[in-house]
């Protein structure tokens, strides 16, 4: 299953998750999984832009029924950056909601 990707850069890629799939390889799906599917495509079809994908890590998750947006990161410091800005927007949000 090939997976559309939206968008791509140095720090993250962005994929298109279709329902039925889960994102990561757990329980009784090892490599029919969104993560799975990226990497074999990447050998498959190399992105000449973006060669490798060294590391993939998926900052969020999507339960397996569920399709959307799903964001990776491709490095430790792009994860943990994204992972502070949700921590902070999050601390953001309540405190605005104790105003409520």
């Amino acid at each position: 299953c090939r997976i559309p990707i939206l968008f791509e850069n140095d720090s993250f890629l962005i994929a298109d998750k279709p329902s039925s799939l889960p994102v990561h390889p757990t329980g009784n799906y090892r490599y029919n999984t969104v993560l799975c599917s990226i990497l074999i495509d990447r050998i498959l079809h190399p992105n000449p832009q973006y060669p490798s994908l060294p590391y993939l890590h998926c900052v969020h998750r999507l339960d397996r029924l569920t399709s959307g947006v799903l964001i990776f990161a491709k490095t430790k410091e792009a994860s943990q950056s994204y992972t502070t800005l949700q921590n902070e927007q999050q601390s953001t949000l309540e405190v605005a909601s104790s105003f409520l």
